[in-house]
């Protein structure tokens, strides 16, 4: 192999999949980048078994074709610490690697190919795409909910439902739930639904820009994504997750309207004076007001009042204020609704005129 590139593009690809190499793992080859130099193009290829990425970036110049593995964490370093420019890379006898720029070189070793995973072929089962900055959107607004929990592998992951001719992403840790729906202008055939992994999720997120579409592959096992230059294919949870429009609140009929901004910073003071083993706080809302406080033994007391649009029975929730400046986060628009029954029952925040987003949160008692 020998080429010559932009230092910064290579750079760049390689901060692209380095997320995605195993740093834990029995395999060393998994802590490895494959690197194939074709034509006038270098596909740089990570992966973990579950999650695998493949970048592609264009050369300036090749004289020769080839493959070769590198160790991702120390090739980052090597090409970071290489000055801007072009940087040469060439591969002699022993799989030893050459990266040289200006008057600097480095040599890395390298390792046979032969041994690494072989890229999984992208099934197309089902096949949509939409833009890259709404899909970043949802999963924004869900993935903060996605379950931690490894006793619960169904919930682990993001829900991505195709039903009709909607995208529905939807996310649980049994607590709280998040839901995200998006028009598709041309979905595919029949309604199915997939379990994608936090992992991948994550880097979804990390990677997708804000212009150009992304395309969807689903199969029963495997999910792939394909943009900008990249390739991220990862496999699906084998699980049924939650009946979640169940979960889902209806006939709540208390209604309150908040200005974003004033609720976020009630919450937040009054979070200040709880701790991991009393984490409460009080939303008592009447008529025009909602009364937000907490007292907590071990520390002290807050309370604080902020002016909403609100006309009925008085009523006392309590919730975990962080589950609460967790949606507050997300969401952009200026008011907050949030839909009561009573302090027993979950409460449903979503933004004031947009019925794409809900949040659902489970309360505490008082």
């Amino acid at each position: 192999m020998k080429l010559a590139m932009s230092r910064d593009e290579l750079r760049d690809a390689i901060a692209k999949v380095q997320n995605v190499v195993s740093t834990r793992t029995t395999l060393p080859m998994l802590q490895y980048v494959l690197l194939g130099a074709k034509g006038k193009a270098l596909k740089l290829v990570a992966t973990d078994l579950e999650v695998g990425i493949e970048c592609v970036i264009e050369c300036e110049d090749m004289d020769e074709e080839g493959v070769v593995t590198l160790p991702c964490k120390k090739m980052h370093e090597v090409v970071n610490n290489l000055p801007p420019g072009v940087v040469k890379v060439t591969v002699s006898e022993g799989n030893i690697v050459s990266f040289n720029s200006g008057v600097v070189r480095y040599k890395l070793m390298g390792m046979p190919p032969d041994e690494f995973p072989k890229s999984p072929e992208v099934k197309r089962e089902k096949a949509f795409s939409m833009p890259q900055a709404s899909l970043k959107e949802m999963l924004r607004k869900v993935s903060f909910s996605i379950s931690a929990d490894p006793n619960r592998p169904n919930i682990t992951g993001l829900l991505l439902a195709l039903t009709g001719k909607q995208l529905r992403l939807v996310s649980t840790d049994g607590r709280r739930l998040s839901l995200a729906s998006s028009a598709l202008e041309n979905p595919p055939d029949g309604d199915s639904s997939y379990i994608v992994p936090r992992k991948t999720v994550v880097e979804l997120e990390r990677l997708l820009g804000d212009e150009g579409n992304v395309d969807i592959f689903l199969s029963d096992n495997q999910v792939a994504f394909k943009f900008l230059n990249l390739l991220l294919i990862s496999n699906l949870i084998d699980a049924v997750f939650p009946n979640y429009e169940q979960v889902i609140p209806k006939g709540h009929d208390k209604r309150v309207v908040a200005e974003k901004e004033p609720f976020t910073v009630a919450t937040r003071r009054a979070q200040v004076m709880t701790t991991d083993r009393y984490n409460l706080v009080k939303y008592e809302i009447g008529k025009g007001k909602m009364v937000v406080s907490t007292n907590c033994p071990e520390v002290g007391e807050l309370k604080d009042e902020i002016q909403v649009e609100y006309s009925g029975e008085s009523i006392e929730m309590g919730f975990n204020p962080q589950f609460v400046l967790d949606v507050l986060k997300v969401i952009d628009e200026d008011k907050v609704r949030m839909d009561l029954k009573d302090a027993q029952s979950s409460g449903l925040l979503k933004p004031e005129g947009n019925e794409n987003y809900m949040y659902v949160v489970m309360p505490v008692r008082l």
